[in-house]
């Protein structure tokens, strides 16, 4: 009688090793599942950007400026503040996957700063490429940045490996065009 008991007492803990195992498993599952779905940084990404879908991008709106955009869903918001040369009313960066600081928007008060004097003397003149018009707005390229001034307020885009960049990329350009094409203010 005393051996069937402990052989009982060995399946019942094995079983319960098993449950606990299996249950264990399963929380852990979750909780990739969540970290999956959260894998942007929890630095208010969520709080200012909407999927749209549709077109496999992001739209990141900024209340301070009364403006928006449209972005990659793939890239993420960096923690990154670029050194600038006044207090910006409002700035952020994103990251594509392997590459830092791939896209920056900054929005300075137009009636403190100009874009000349955010970049250097020389390239103002050489580095003007062109504009190029959206809705109601103009927007002046110069490498690889492109701004505009409306309400008062200037608003700068910059993004590496563009047609003008020392090292453009193929894509590059045309995420650039799209992000700018979708601005809304």
């Amino acid at each position: 009688m005393e051996q069937k008991s402990d052989s009982n007492g060995f399946v019942l803990g094995g079983i319960a090793v098993i449950f606990i195992l299996i249950i264990a498993i399963i929380a852990l599952a979750k909780m990739g599942q969540n970290k999956k779905t959260n894998n942007l940084p929890t630095n208010q990404l969520l709080l200012n950007s909407k999927v749209t879908s549709s077109t496999g991008s992001v739209k990141y709106e900024d209340k301070k400026c009364s403006i928006s955009f449209n972005y990659p869903k793939e890239w993420q918001k960096s923690d990154i503040k670029l050194p600038l040369p006044g207090e910006p009313i409002s700035q952020i960066t994103f990251n594509e996957t392997g590459k830092n600081s791939i896209f920056s928007f900054i929005c300075f008060d137009a009636k403190k700063y100009t874009f000349e004097q955010f970049i250097a003397k020389d390239t103002v003149n050489s580095g003007q490429i062109g504009s190029m018009v959206v809705g109601d707005v103009t927007f002046q390229r110069s490498g690889n940045f492109v701004y505009a001034t409306k309400n008062n307020k200037l608003f700068i885009f910059q993004m590496f490996f563009t047609k003008y960049d020392l090292t453009p990329q193929s894509g590059y350009e045309e995420i650039y065009m799209n992000i700018i094409k979708s601005v809304k203010f």
